[in-house]
């Protein structure tokens, strides 16, 4: 124990210095913001993990653009703040497994073995990949999902602690929806080439932005964050879900569109069926809207009466970078052409937009086996252990969201990068750690009790 308050103080003080050098340094408020934020996720990192956990997942969206555009060059490799964060968590979660030997039966669990074997074959790619350094900021992100996974897992160690992170998650949305707000109102959204005047809040682009959305918009809807045992709405809760929906549809993403609505149908029909026609009424009133319209019609062209796929549209070239990708894939079917590879196949150097083929392409189909195994890992848990969670309970509320979101993201993984979008996977995999968690405290609990009246 000695030992470790002695790291502790020595880490603190580096810090201390780090930030005086900083300061001393010149650099503009933009790096100096920046690096403060991972300097004080340091501070309490070595403080209190789990008050490391919670901040990390209420900051983390509100200057996701920030870590992007502030880089280094590290080895010659160029990468980003985020990327430090990763490498940061990463080494973290190492250390942490190091310092907590007495927790290590709490990480003995299938859903870590089955990410962790993505993470290692995945790895086997890099070998072969045409750009080493990028491909090493990929893995990075997806060995901090295993992170966030151990230490979530590692540092709840009752319902109250979990109550704590599941209240971050749809917290952590305040911050982006107000400067989005502000950025749609006053400074026409998003600017990129290909998707100007988007909602995009503090996010790297509209996409990742909608697809943080849903998870947000299901921990509210299925009250995720509410440890009451009553699924009565509250007239803000309403509000904010209302609120969410608007800004998904102002993000413009089709395929989060189409997320949501098979996650309200399946709610409807396996849940409660008393939706089914509020539900149907809600997507009649959404085709009502000119944006929405638009955006669907946008992906089809008419010729002499005909109707059929609109080349030129954002499903048009997906349809030829998938046939292309698929030609170049088939000649190394077992284990890839490495990582990044889909990008540089084709004319246009795009990626993927399938995490299928991507996958595929970069690892063979057993990089597809080990990337999609985990999810249905935890959708089968979730359908069979369903009925015997306390009714209304969080174990109860978190399976029904995974059971009403895994099928729509393994969906939309057809046109989407949702393997790229590491900050979305964060919390995905955060609710997942408190999930499995949760149920550890339980047996544990159930066995203590039966033991107690042996």
């Amino acid at each position: 124990m000695g030992n470790i308050l002695s790291l502790k103080i020595g880490i603190t003080a580096i810090i201390g210095c780090l930030f005086a050098a900083l300061i001393a340094s010149g650099f503009s408020p933009l790096y100096i913001m920046g690096i403060l934020f991972v300097l004080i996720l340091a501070q309490i990192f070595i403080s209190h993990l789990l008050y490391f956990l919670f901040m990390l997942l209420l900051l983390r969206p509100a200057i996701d653009s920030i870590l992007l555009s502030i880089r280094f060059s590290v080895g010659g490799i160029d990468i980003g703040l985020g990327g430090i964060v990763n490498l940061f968590l990463v080494l973290g979660a190492i250390f942490y497994i190091l310092i907590t030997p007495h927790n290590s039966n709490r990480l003995k669990l299938p859903i870590i073995a089955f990410y962790a074997m993505f993470c290692f074959v995945y790895s086997m790619s890099l070998f072969t990949s045409p750009e080493v350094s990028s491909a090493v900021k990929i893995l990075l992100g997806y060995f901090s999902v295993l992170a966030i996974l151990i230490m979530v897992i590692g540092n709840i160690s009752s319902e109250k602690d979990a109550g704590l992170l599941l209240k971050a998650i749809p917290l952590s949305a305040i911050i982006p929806i107000v400067v989005g707000t502000i950025d749609y109102l006053f400074y026409g959204g998003y600017s990129g080439e290909f998707a100007a005047g988007r909602f995009v809040a503090t996010f790297s682009h509209p996409n990742v932005l909608a697809f943080f959305l849903l998870i947000i918009i299901g921990c509210l809807f299925f009250q995720i964050d509410n440890p009451s045992s009553s699924l009565q709405y509250s007239f803000w809760r309403i509000v904010c879900i209302a609120i969410l929906i608007s800004i998904l549809v102002l993000a413009e993403t089709r395929s989060s569109w189409m997320a949501l609505v098979l996650m309200g149908a399946m709610y409807a029909v396996f849940f409660n069926r008393k939706w089914i026609m509020p539900g149907i009424g809600m997507l009649i009133v959404l085709s009502f809207i000119p944006l929405v319209q638009q955006k669907i019609l946008n992906i089809f062209s008419s010729y002499g009466g005909q109707v059929e796929i609109n080349e030129m549209s954002s499903f048009g070239w997906r349809l030829n970078k998938w046939h292309d990708l698929l030609v170049v894939g088939v000649k190394k079917p077992f284990f890839g052409h490495g990582i990044l590879a889909s990008r540089y196949i084709g004319k246009d150097n795009l990626e993927a937009h399938n995490d299928y083929i991507r996958f595929f392409v970069e690892s063979g189909f057993i990089g597809v086996l080990v990337y999609f195994l985990p999810y249905f890992y935890v959708l089968t848990h979730a359908v069979k252990n369903y009925q015997s969670f306390e009714k209304n309970g969080v174990l109860q509320k978190l399976a029904s969201f995974f059971i009403c979101f895994i099928p729509a993201f393994l969906l939309m993984s057809i046109s989407e990068n949702l393997a790229g979008y590491v900050i979305i996977h964060w919390y995905f995999w955060g609710l997942i750690g408190i999930y499995f968690r949760l149920i550890s405290i339980k047996e544990k609990a159930s066995i203590q009790y039966i033991n107690l009246y042996r």
